[in-house]
């Protein structure tokens, strides 16, 4: 019998303890854009641009971001049964909005232990650099020019990418994490 892991479904906040936020996305999967307008030479009002509308992120927002986009480049073959899974699990206690359109969180998710390690085995690939054309450098081209490797998380959150991956995981697997205020007082 396959065992599961239970991740909470929070709010995820970044390093400074600031919500992180996510494009809301679409019932496809696709993210939601307002148009910015502007005057183009004629002096009419046309839409210049396009501004995702972010959302303050779950760990369920964050799950499905992370299998939405994966790099077609650091895809293995077993990662669609993979990703069906994370689905299957998202989707069950799902986020929903309240009257006023305000989200109100799902309930836990339960995963497939062996997904839940895919899962951050996921984060853990090394993701190549782009060259001018965002063409991915190949491994001895990027050496040559100096650049070290970089996880996915890393390229996906940044310097949040540890407090993210943190929040991602079952309280039991959570890292600890040391604040400057709890200093021992010295007397």
């Amino acid at each position: 019998m396959a065992s599961y892991k239970t991740i909470p479904n929070d709010w995820v906040d970044g390093v400074s303890g600031q919500r992180w936020k996510t494009p809301k996305l679409d019932a496809d999967g696709e993210a939601i854009s307002t148009p910015v307008m502007g005057p183009n030479a004629e002096g009419e009002e046309v839409e210049v641009s396009r501004n995702q509308v972010l959302v303050d992120a779950t760990v369920r927002d964050i799950l499905k971001g992370v299998v939405f986009d994966i790099p077609t480049h650091i895809g293995r073959n077993s990662d669609p049964h993979r990703i069906a899974q994370v689905f299957n699990a998202l989707d069950e206690g799902d986020d929903s909005e309240d009257k006023d359109g305000a989200k109100v969180l799902g309930g836990p998710i339960k995963i497939r232990a062996k997904t839940y390690d895919w899962i951050f085995a996921l984060l853990e690939r090394s993701v190549p650099w782009p060259d001018a054309n965002q063409r991915p450098l190949t491994a001895a081209k990027a050496k040559e020019a100096g650049l070290e490797k970089r996880s996915l998380a890393r390229f996906k959150f940044g310097p949040h990418a540890f407090a993210i991956l943190n929040q991602l995981r079952t309280p039991e697997d959570r890292l600890p994490v040391f604040d400057d205020d709890d200093e021992d007082d010295e007397e």
